[in-house]
């Protein structure tokens, strides 16, 4: 059998991000139960999305050189 590769504190540098944001959300969601409500998650992904189009607006400028007009 192979060994996996990488220590479990190797792996666990690698996961750190994700265990952080997940404690921020608990402790978010302990504090400020309607943060979890539809209408709360609605207006995050509304928000979230008209940033991601403009990202992949700018991305495509830098990937072939363009210049913004």
């Amino acid at each position: 059998m192979e060994k996996t590769k990488g220590t479990i504190k190797e792996r666990m540098l690698g996961y750190s991000l994700y265990f952080i944001l997940l404690v921020i959300l608990i402790v978010t969601v302990v504090l400020e139960p309607k943060f979890i409500s539809v209408r709360n998650l609605t207006n995050i992904l509304q928000m979230a999305s008209t940033r991601s189009i403009i990202a992949m607006g700018i991305a495509g400028l830098i990937i072939i050189n363009g210049t913004d007009l």
